[in-house]
């Protein structure tokens, strides 16, 4: 019987995928003997925003990690678009803002709760430690991250507003 229902498990598994347009080769332990499905996707490629302080420390190679909440599954081998953010200085960007202990709304910094600077970092995943241990919590990943070969420091700003893409180059 249990046979039976895990067969019915991965044909349903399959047929949504099938619909959501993801591929349908991925590889399974239960195929190799495991009794859980463990699905194997290709890279993706992120675009997060980064504040100056991390972005410039990314930028000059100091720092070779970022912590983020794991809500897009990140794996080894995705690639980062960190993009330069100048949050909002009244609400720090949340959107929120703490006058006499209330949570009020921010009406200073609009819709996004601060700007872009029209810089960013293009880096590689490295390597992946998922929360849980050593403090992190289990929401969250420790992300190990890595410079393209050509990268050069400080990054150009275009005239017309644009960065300078090294994917390009």
């Amino acid at each position: 019987m249990d046979e039976y229902i895990r067969e019915g498990a991965r044909k349903n598994s399959a047929l949504i995928r099938k619909m959501q347009g993801q591929p349908e080769a991925h590889a399974t332990a239960e195929a190799k003997g495991g009794s859980h499905q463990q699905e194997v996707r290709a890279h993706q490629h992120h675009i997060l925003k980064c504040w100056p302080e991390y972005f410039e420390a990314i930028g000059q190679g100091r720092k070779t990690f970022e912590v983020r909440e794991n809500d897009r599954n990140y794996q080894e081998g995705d690639s980062l678009e960190l993009r330069e953010f100048e949050p909002c200085k009244r609400c720090d960007g949340s959107g929120r803002m703490w006058d006499c202990g209330d949570k009020m709304e921010c009406v200073q910094c609009g819709p996004s709760h601060g700007e872009y600077t029209m810089r960013w970092l293009f880096c590689k995943v490295s390597y992946v430690m998922k929360g849980g241990s050593f403090g992190v919590s289990p929401r969250h990943v420790v992300m190990g991250i890595k410079l393209p070969a050509n990268h050069q420091w400080p990054i150009a700003v275009c005239p017309n507003g644009e960065v300078s893409d090294p994917r390009r180059a």
